[in-house]
């Protein structure tokens, strides 16, 4: 009996854990810069594919580099140092052409631009918006965009057989000592 019990339980936590993902890797992603509202693309990237290593869009705006990965977006490696011009939108909308984007999670604490909260982020389907516009950057300056982890729809069917299985084997236990 305890046997049986603990494999159920190994099964239920196997999958748990099996196929959490963010959903980028595997998709195109495409990059747009705005300035000064969201009407006015200034300049647009061509799509790449989210792969084990991220897709880099390097130079963006002729200033920093975007990262995207399967649970961050980082923008780095910004060449100098200034202030985003004020306006209605001066950032980037960044767009997955393949599924949308599971919820922003949170702001990674390597994330240094003074001024930078979650409010400065928008996700509204299949296009994530970061609106900087007003605030400074130099070349240490780093943002981390955390995306929640999100069970794919297998991981929910293992986790219910395991759960099935937990059950009977409780069940199962409750009988043989009753009986």
């Amino acid at each position: 009996m305890l046997i049986l019990l603990k494999r159920a339980l190994c099964m239920l936590l196997l999958a748990c854990g099996a196929g959490a993902s963010a959903g980028t890797v595997g998709d195109r992603v495409a990059l747009q810069y705005f300035y000064p509202d969201l009407d006015t693309p200034t300049r647009s990237y061509a799509a790449q594919l989210v792969d084990g290593d991220g897709a880099l869009f390097r130079n963006v705006a002729g200033v920093f580099d975007l990262t995207i990965t399967d649970t961050q977006v980082i923008a780095s490696n910004f060449n100098t140092r200034a202030m985003w011009l004020g306006g209605a939108f001066n950032g980037f909308a960044l767009t997955d052409l393949d599924h949308g984007f599971h919820p922003f999670a949170a702001l990674g604490r390597e994330t240094n631009m003074a001024g930078f909260s979650p409010a400065n982020v928008t996700f509204s389907g299949n296009v994530a918006y970061v609106n900087w516009q007003g605030l400074s950057f130099d070349e240490d300056t780093r943002v981390v965009l955390y995306l929640s982890a999100v069970p794919e729809p297998a991981a929910y069917v293992l986790m219910l057989a395991g759960g099935l299985i937990l059950l009977l084997a409780l069940r199962r236990g409750r009988a043989v000592q009753a009986g």
